[in-house]
């Protein structure tokens, strides 16, 4: 996935035996300096579970609670257009 805006390209590769990385046809010119950031993709113990309560705290308030169906479909549209 590249975001033209930020010159980002995002991409899922898995290490290796040997413990190594290698990062094949990336949308950059030959000789581009670039910044690479490793993040480990697995869920840690209890990761879910946090997630979970988060969200119910979250719908259990107010504004949660007055927010109707088309509101949030309309949220999520405006979010995914970037406005």
């Amino acid at each position: 996935m590249q975001d033209e805006s930020m010159n980002a390209y995002k991409t899922y590769v898995k290490v290796g035996a040997c413990g190594r990385v290698v990062l094949e046809h990336l949308p950059f010119p030959k000789g581009a300096l670039v910044e690479v950031l490793v993040v480990d993709q697995r869920t840690q113990p209890g990761e879910v579970e946090n997630w979970r309560a988060l969200f119910k705290e979250i719908q259990a308030l107010p504004q949660s609670q007055a927010m109707t169906d088309t509101e949030i479909a309309k949220e999520i549209e405006n979010y995914r257009s970037g406005r």
